[in-house]
């Protein structure tokens, strides 16, 4: 079973302001007070507005002009883009963090922990027996498709 995800991943206050200005924009709250808004072709076009460029290492997303966006949007609040691309519990993971305009956590590309360590700039707490990645159920989000339109 495989793992293939590109996604922002924020509070659900930051969520309410990021969709407000892009409605169309899908996302799934968190029990915990976080959102997923997942990041495909169509969010690219529709929030980018240029060419796409080449990609960060081993990001299938994160290219020059989708981190100026990030790090834009991240005057709304802290955020972080995850990307996962597993296989039969073969693959990686990556993540980076922007805060205020500001790269909090540079990009990084690994086997595993990368989101874990992501997702704990951001604000999000581990669990006695469950790490980050766990508490926002990201292991149910198994592809971009999981995640629902954002509400009205």
């Amino acid at each position: 079973m495989g793992h293939n995800i590109q996604a922002i991943i924020t509070s659900t206050a930051t969520a309410d302001l990021i969709c407000h200005r892009y409605p169309m924009l899908p996302r799934r709250n968190t029990a915990v007070g976080f959102a997923i808004i997942p990041v495909n072709s169509d969010f690219y076009d529709v929030v980018i507005h240029s060419s796409r460029s080449e990609p960060f290492e081993d990001f299938l997303w994160l290219t020059s002009d989708f981190q100026d966006f990030l790090r834009d949007l991240s005057h709304l609040g802290d955020l972080a883009y995850v990307e996962t691309e597993y296989f039969g519990g073969v693959g990686g993971q990556g993540g980076v963090v922007y805060s205020g305009g500001e790269v909090r956590m540079a990009p990084e590309w690994g086997e595993s922990d990368v989101i874990n360590r992501a997702l704990k700039h951001v604000g999000v707490r581990a669990g006695i027996m469950r790490d980050r990645f766990s508490i926002l159920g990201l292991e149910q989000v198994r592809s971009n498709d999981d995640i629902d339109p954002c509400e009205s």
